[in-house]
């Protein structure tokens, strides 16, 4: 018998083999940013939705931070392309250790389809290295949403007001192993 964890991961790969194909289409674009990493290098960035909702992500390899920004209300397309993008910079730390800072400042609560899909997505994460996810927010509805996803995926998180706190958090258990 396959457990609920198993089952919902099953129906998120699934749903990213057909995002893959998705990802390709116009809704989503892949570009080197002008946005440099701590040590000068272009971080690979990715961009998907539109101006009702979406998401834009910066892989940071040197750091081993994926920065998102997300904003509106998604359709489940734009779940599935997000969750398609975060397995796809996920894959790309080769099973390192690596963290999310995501700035959800502009996010909304979403549906149920949407937030169980993010909710797979932070499952998959997890299983390919993620150790923390840092939220960046202010709006109340959408941080109590966020811990109880990531609650239910087991992921360590925290709600942040600024930048520079959350990159503070994903950075200082990374330093008292060094």
């Amino acid at each position: 018998m396959i457990g609920a964890t198993d089952h919902l991961l099953q129906n998120y790969r699934k749903a990213c083999m057909v995002s893959v194909a998705i990802a390709m289409s116009t809704r989503t674009e892949t570009t080197v940013a002008a946005r440099t990493g701590r040590t000068g290098v272009p971080l690979r960035q990715l961009k998907g939705g539109d101006d009702r909702g979406g998401f834009e992500m910066l892989m940071d390899q040197i750091d081993r931070i994926v920065h998102i920004k997300l904003w509106g209300v998604w359709q489940v397309s734009t779940a599935t392309d997000f969750c398609s993008a975060v397995h796809q910079f996920g894959q790309g730390f080769l099973g390192k250790p690596w963290s999310i800072v995501a700035d959800s400042r502009e996010f909304r609560a979403q549906s149920q389809e949407v937030a169980r899909l993010r909710r797979e997505a932070m499952i998959d994460v997890q299983r390919l290295g993620c150790d923390k996810i840092a939220s960046i927010g202010s709006n109340v509805v959408h941080a109590m949403q966020f811990k109880r996803i990531a609650t239910e995926s087991h992921v360590s998180s925290a709600v942040f007001e600024d930048e520079t706190s959350a990159l503070e958090w994903l950075h200082e258990e990374r330093r008292r192993k060094a």
